[in-house]
């Protein structure tokens, strides 16, 4: 006698003539009673088969994207210029560019600071350029002033 697991959702087609239920695939999700699988919405994946409600869908993996439904994993890692901290449903999320004074390379979870002596000066960068001669850069300025030159002993 086939006895279903009571944490894991199937389903019966609609037209069934068995009573051999159908588990529920991964990408979706079976509430009681459904004919068909409900797909994980764009932004969340599931790489679990018999998922109940939709609650039990993944948010897509910090870094990465999520751009369509019924997903198994993540699609790919966010463009450059952009970071995603979850949840994202397309690669170059236009609410999360990254911000003056920091970089996001591909794949970004959250912007970063440049490291000392480097400088990003405009939105979106990807990587951070080297402080001009003459100027002084630290972590998230743009650029922060002229050097100071020492005066000769009299």
């Amino acid at each position: 006698m086939f006895l279903p697991s009571p944490s894991l959702r199937f389903f019966c087609e609609l037209g069934s003539n068995t009573s051999q239920a159908t588990i529920c695939s991964v990408g979706h999700y079976c509430p009681e009673g459904s004919s068909t699988p409900s797909p994980c919405p764009q932004g969340t994946y599931t790489n679990t088969q018999g998922l109940v409600n939709i609650t039990q869908c993944t948010d897509c993996d910090p870094g990465m994207y999520c751009n369509d439904t019924g997903l198994s994993s993540p699609v790919a890692q966010c463009d450059p210029g952009f970071y995603c901290p979850g949840g994202a449903d397309v690669s170059s999320p236009v609410s999360t560019p990254c911000p003056i004074g920091l970089h996001c390379p591909m794949g970004s979870a959250l912007p970063q600071p440049c490291p000392a002596g480097t400088y990003a000066n405009f939105s979106q960068a990807s990587d951070c350029q080297i402080c001009p001669e003459g100027y002084y850069c630290v972590p998230e300025e743009v650029i922060e002033g002229q050097c100071l030159r020492k005066l000769p002993k009299p």
